[in-house]
């Protein structure tokens, strides 16, 4: 099993990017090199890491990448500075909550757990919800 990065740049503008690799030096390298003239990141190079999140499973990488993309700058940002707790309050829509990986922070990474299930020796506890108590 390959790990899998889900990682943000800040571009030279500003910006930021998100993404998804199996090979995180090299992949920075592309943004820096400019390997694609239609890539968001082409004209806004050069670009800097400010966050990764290693998995072991792509489709974890691919979801967690996804729901990322969906968040605000001010998200982002928080998650980049590691305010976990700041995360739900930034949230756009009710009930995200449940999908932050803070709890199973590691060195490196953070782990998202998408499902839980009671068969699963690696499912790990989802935080509990503030204003209802339940998780």
């Amino acid at each position: 099993m390959l790990p899998y990065d889900v990682y943000i740049v800040r571009c030279s503008d500003g910006s930021f990017y998100t993404g998804m690799t199996d090979d995180l030096e090299r992949r920075i390298g592309e943004h820096n090199a400019g390997t694609g003239p239609n890539a968001y990141t082409f004209t806004r190079r050069p670009v800097k890491l400010v966050y990764v999140s290693d998995f072991g499973d792509v489709w974890q990488a691919m979801e967690w990448e996804k729901k990322i993309k969906r968040w605000s700058r001010a998200k982002k940002e928080a998650l980049i500075r590691g305010e976990y707790e700041k995360l739900p309050e930034l949230s756009r829509t009710a009930g995200n909550w449940l999908v932050y990986p803070w709890q199973q922070r590691t060195r490196k990474s953070i782990r998202v757990m998408l499902s839980l299930s009671k068969h699963d020796t690696n499912a790990h506890q989802m935080p509990v919800h503030p204003s209802t108590g339940s998780g």
